[in-house]
């Protein structure tokens, strides 16, 4: 029996794919210990190919999935597991060669623990500015974690390019929520990794940080700047009513206002301060009113699909 599964699902990710799978073929942990699980999710481009290429070096099984959406093809690959371990990253990231032995030696260390996540590291193909270091979270916004303790850590801190669940958390049924999470040329809710670890925390799986366990993410150079920043504003608050998590939004007026004439109200009051950005200096009061605008027009979106649900 192999000691760990990882899953990679890729949406045309062929351009990207072969760096991934490079990585992968340099990992010190022998072959016979671990399988990949090749999803390819609607790929219409060279994605099979790419995959396909590296079959007879890697312990390879691929995966179709026709339907689009990552959380879906994720799922899919649930009847395949082999192993009591279960990792996940993605389609642009290298891994260490000691990416899998960490995590399998954590997982032995720490038997408590149901969910793990490691360090990722930031391959910025552009460095983002000074300013733009000051006005966001880099962490978050491009899921880099480079802390150097390891420790137990909260399900916010789980990011998909470097996951491992315990089998045992599939075995009790949870599974990554299908309307959560990228999809092709549509607008889709965020927060799909965060999401799913939050749900295995409630039933009772506990996470922990592994600092030794490392990949490197590709950070695309179109997503250093500001107006990628403020649009993906819009994404992370369609998923707050995807997600049910009504407490991820800070009401802006009391209680005795309805829910949705809050939202409403800060949606038009920001549609009419958007038109101003056009004019005003570049600087932090700028970035922040073009990055409301789009979090209530998300969060208004969101709120009209999902809160019924």
């Amino acid at each position: 029996m192999t000691k760990i599964d990882v899953v990679i699902a890729t949406y045309n990710g062929g351009k990207r794919l072969r760096r991934t799978l490079e990585s992968l073929t340099r990992l010190t942990l022998p072959k016979s210990d671990w399988r990949l699980l090749m999803v390819l999710n609607a790929c219409t481009d060279n994605s099979r190919s790419e995959a396909e290429a590296f079959a007879a070096i890697l312990p390879m099984t691929i995966i179709e999935v026709a339907e689009p959406g990552k959380s879906h093809a994720l799922n899919e690959a649930v009847p395949h597991y082999q192993s009591d371990l279960v990792a996940f990253t993605d389609d642009d990231v290298t891994v260490d060669p000691e990416w899998l032995s960490a995590m399998i030696d954590a997982a032995a260390a720490h038997p408590a623990y149901g969910v793990f996540t490691g360090k990722i590291v930031g391959r910025w193909e552009r460095e983002p500015s000074a300013k733009l270091r000051r006005w966001v979270p880099l962490g978050s916004t491009y899921a880099v974690n480079e802390n150097p303790v390891s420790a137990p850590c909260g399900p916010g801190e789980v990011w998909g390019p470097n996951t491992v669940y315990r089998r045992a958390v599939f075995d009790a049924g949870l599974r990554y929520n299908k309307d959560v999470g990228p999809r092709p040329g549509k607008l889709y809710p965020m927060g799909q990794d965060t999401e799913m670890a939050t749900r295995v925390c409630q039933a009772g799986f506990s996470a922990y940080y592994v600092a030794e366990a490392v990949v490197e993410h590709t950070i695309k150079a179109d997503t250093v700047s500001e107006d990628w920043v403020v649009r993906r504003a819009e994404r992370l608050a369609y998923g707050i009513f995807a997600i049910g998590d009504r407490g991820g939004y800070r009401r802006r007026f009391p209680k005795p206002v309805p829910l949705a004439a809050d939202i409403a109200l800060n949606r038009f009051f920001w549609s009419l301060v958007y038109p101003l950005t056009f004019i005003l200096p570049e600087g932090k009061q700028r970035f922040w009113a073009k990055w409301r605008f789009f979090y209530f027009r998300g969060l208004w979106s969101g709120y009209k699909r999902f809160s019924k649900q």
